[in-house]
């Protein structure tokens, strides 16, 4: 056991050391409160990490933002042992068993020379060494510890949900590796249907993808039921042929119907399923099981009106009457009712939404809304429609972080190992075992590059979902390993040989930590890529909630725009208690009754009547008109919504806005004051760190700082207030987007003209053309701060040039 206690401590130093300082605002902030108050999560709710997550709030550790991520480091760590676990068991096997030669594994089994994976066991003398299995299973459980997007969830609150999902599929591989051990068959079933009932209850989008490569190892691990009855039809041409063509046919059909590719794809492969599963059930039984199949898909269709139930209510059948043929109707029972009572946790949703928590998405007391909030109804017309863009840009933001997953160049050697062990494990005929992990990866490959379609822009959004593609990776890349152990020691069979082999495979698995660990930043197909791992640094998010509350009076309202400025608040105000009397809401949620409902018990001023206009320009514009004379409203400057800016004259304070017709609106506009504020912000870690996490949320929260700036420049030079302007239009030099720096020079310009200094607007007007050479009005204005200075023949030809563009 040291080797995996080894590599537990070895891989939770170094998450540990580089863990998230704050939280991360990819959803943190509601991640932790929703573990530390035992509120209700957005869909699907996620009722297994919020029961863990509070498990490990008790511990008596620093802060709750740290216990949570604690949590995301502490399943990241197991889920990277398990790894190692079922990688030992697999190779293992391997290297134990001979199969016989000259004959394609494929026909071993249709043959019956071989059984799955049972062959011809090796004589003691004839077995290799220790070595072999550990080393390669070693490699592989370090180089996925240490790829950037495993490494990135566990440091961080929110990447437990998905580390945690890592560690449940994980301990469902070293399940069916297992089963195959004397005395662990049906024991394997029954944690199976408890595992697999408790990956349901947490992330069932993911696990349903996986639910294909978990049936296969399933059928290949067991040895009542001989593989040739998995396959018999595909051995028959005419069936291959006709399943394929009636398969294309359906993708045409269904695509030239819907546009969309993904119901095509799932069309298609339905029609192939179908066809597969029939003709599996009529080689285990007999014909009258097909009808079967086809009345239970009928019957749930002209149910539930659904293709869908009809789909899932016909493979479960399917799987059903295989899992009884193979396990026997007791042991089936038993694993469906260890599922049943795993899934049972979703019941924490409506008997906790009950109590009315602070934050209760979806709000599931009923059967309809806790169906709505597991099926995540409310998502529902959000995002692009599905179509080849939207697969393109899907592998696009795959590619973005794939090619320096395992660390640069490195990432490639990798794969190219990864090839080499798929073909060697073929070769050592573990197909199955091949196919297998396979469709673990690919599986979920395929899934998010077909089912998901976020807007233009948010495709970072489906990151966290690539990971199962890059254990499979690990796992390709250690059978490469084991391929070139098992050459090394047939080629070289000296003493210190292992020893030799071992250094040098050990050295190749802590690339991937050494690499991501050092990298630097770099743009890649015109797109910055932040590939720094160590999330130490970040505190951005909360360091942002921090500032906003210092901003605003005790009677405050802060009008937010979605989850980058309220997540944080969130988290400061319910959880660590930080002016709690301060105000707080999104106006993104505003149109759910299940959010505006209970924030107009919690706070019965903001109550205003709501008809069946229930947009936030409505039912928002109503608070503030009724209610900005008794308190001070404000508003934050990302993605500030149009409507805002028009029907509300405000003016700048610190980086958020304070509506003019607010109360408590009687102090002097100067610099002495913003002073004040802005020498009280915490502004820590904005500048792009050498090594350092650096993403692109960190870039909106900066801006903002900068828009604070910019717009308080614009407000004091309408005002005469010059001053001021200067020394906003600085600031924002240091925080603004790169995009944007035209506009800003060209303000100080302005400035340094009304100031009565034409050197400064000079040289400012100078920067915006070294940006923009094409600018006229910036040539005119430059002729403009030449004629300030009686320099004539300078500031003619700065005219002309603004005329030959501009005539």
């Amino acid at each position: 056991m040291y080797i995996p206690a080894f590599l537990f401590f070895f891989t939770f130093f170094f998450y540990l050391r580089t863990h998230c300082a704050g939280f991360n605002i990819n959803d943190s902030g509601e991640t932790i409160m929703v573990c530390d108050l035992l509120t209700i999560s957005h869909s699907p709710g996620y009722p297994l990490h919020t029961l863990w997550g509070r498990v490990n709030c008790l511990l008596p550790i620093a802060k709750p933002m740290f216990r949570v991520t604690f949590c995301s480091m502490l399943t990241g760590t197991v889920s990277v042992v398990m790894i190692y676990w079922v990688l030992k068991m697999m190779f293992k096997g391997i290297f134990n068993l001979s199969t016989p030669e000259g004959v394609s594994p494929v026909r071993q089994v249709y043959e019956g020379q071989v059984s799955g994976e049972t062959a011809e066991i090796l004589s003691e003398d004839q077995r290799p060494g220790r070595w072999m299995w550990e080393i390669p299973a070693l490699f592989g459980a370090l180089t996925f510890a240490f790829s950037y997007q495993q490494w990135f969830q566990a440091c961080g609150a929110k990447g437990g949900i998905y580390t945690l999902n890592t560690l449940l599929s994980a301990s469902m591989l070293f399940l069916f590796f297992k089963m195959r051990e004397k005395g662990w068959f049906v024991k394997s079933l029954l944690l199976m249907g408890f595992l697999y009932g408790l990956s349901l209850a947490h992330h069932w989008p993911n696990q349903t993808v996986m639910a294909p490569a978990y049936f296969w190892f399933l059928i290949i691990g067991q040895k009542r039921v001989p593989l040739l009855d998995f396959f018999y039809w595909l051995f028959k041409p005419f069936f291959m042929i006709s399943m394929v063509i009636f398969s294309l046919l359906t993708l045409i059909f269904v695509y030239s119907l819907t546009n969309d590719m993904s119901k095509a794809f799932y069309a298609a492969l339905g029609v192939g399923g179908a066809a597969v599963m029939g003709a599996i059930l009529v080689r285990f039984y007999n014909w009258f099981y097909l009808v079967a199949l086809a009345l239970v898909f009928g019957i749930a269709l002209l149910i539930s009106q659904s293709l869908l139930v009809a789909l899932v209510a016909g493979v479960a059948f399917f799987v059903t009457l295989v899992l009884i043929k193979i396990f026997g109707f007791t042991p089936y029972l038993m694993a469906c009712i260890t599922g049943l009572l795993s899934l049972s946790l979703y019941a924490y949703l409506p008997i906790r939404a009950t109590q009315a928590p602070l934050i209760n998405w979806w709000n599931p007391q009923t059967m309809g809304r806790l169906v709505g909030t597991v099926l995540r109804e409310g998502y529902k017309g959000v995002g692009d429609v599905r179509s080849w863009i939207t697969i393109d840009r899907n592998l696009k933001r795959f590619w973005l972080h794939a090619h320096h997953q395992f660390g640069d160049v490195f990432t490639f050697v990798l794969f190219a190992m990864a090839v080499w062990g798929f073909v060697w494990m073929w070769k050592k005929s573990q197909w199955p075992t091949t196919l297998g992990i396979l469709f673990f990866g690919g599986g979920v490959f395929m899934g998010v590059l077909l089912f998901n379609n976020p807007l233009e822009g948010y495709q970072w959004t489906l990151d966290n979902f690539f990971t199962p593609v890059f254990l499979m990776m690990s796992i390709f890349a250690s059978a490469g390993i084991a391929g070139l152990c098992e050459w090394v020691s047939r080629e070289w069979p000296a003493r210190v040989v292992p020893l030799y082999a071992s250094a040098f495979c050990m050295s190749f698995a802590l690339m991937p930590l050494l690499l991501n660990y050092t990298a630097k930043d770099e743009v890649f197909n015109g797109q910055t890529i932040w590939k720094g791992t160590d999330q130490s640094r970040y505190v951005s998010s909360y360091d942002e909630g921090m500032n906003m509350l210092k901003t605003v009076n005790d009677d405050a309202v802060i009008l937010c725009n979605g989850d980058i400025d309220i997540l944080p608040l969130w988290y400061l105000q319910y959880v660590e208690g930080r002016r709690p009397s301060v105000v707080t809401f999104t106006m993104q949620l505003i149109p759910y009754d299940w959010y505006r409902d209970p924030l107009f018990a919690r706070w019965p001023f903001l109550k205003v009547p709501v008809g069946q206009d229930i947009r936030p320009e409505t039912v928002v514009q109503n608070m503030i008109e009724q209610h900005a004379q008794d308190r001070s409203f404000y508003f934050t400057n990302i993605f500030t919504a149009p409507w805002m800016r028009d029907k509300n004259p405000s003016l700048p304070e610190g980086f958020l806005w304070r509506m003019i017709k607010t109360k408590h609106l009687d102090y002097a506009f100067t610099s002495q004051r913003l002073n004040v504020f802005w020498s009280t912000y915490r502004l820590r870690n904005m500048d792009l760190p050498d090594r350092g996490y650096w993403d692109e949320y960190t870039d909106v929260m900066k801006d903002s700082y900068g828009i604070g700036h910019d717009f308080t420049g614009y407000f004091s030079y309408v005002n005469k207030m010059l001053d001021i302007a200067l020394w906003s239009f600085n600031n924002a030099l240091k925080f603004r987007q790169p995009q944007t720096l035209v506009r800003i020079y060209m303000m100080l310009g302005e400035t340094y003209l009304a100031l009565g200094d034409p050197t400064g607007a000079i040289n400012n007007y100078q920067e915006t053309l070294r940006r923009d050479n094409r600018n006229p009005y910036a040539y005119a204005k430059i002729g403009d701060g030449y004629m300030m200075m009686r320099n004539l023949p300078e500031a003619e030809s700065a005219y002309r040039a603004s005329l030959s563009m501009n005539p």
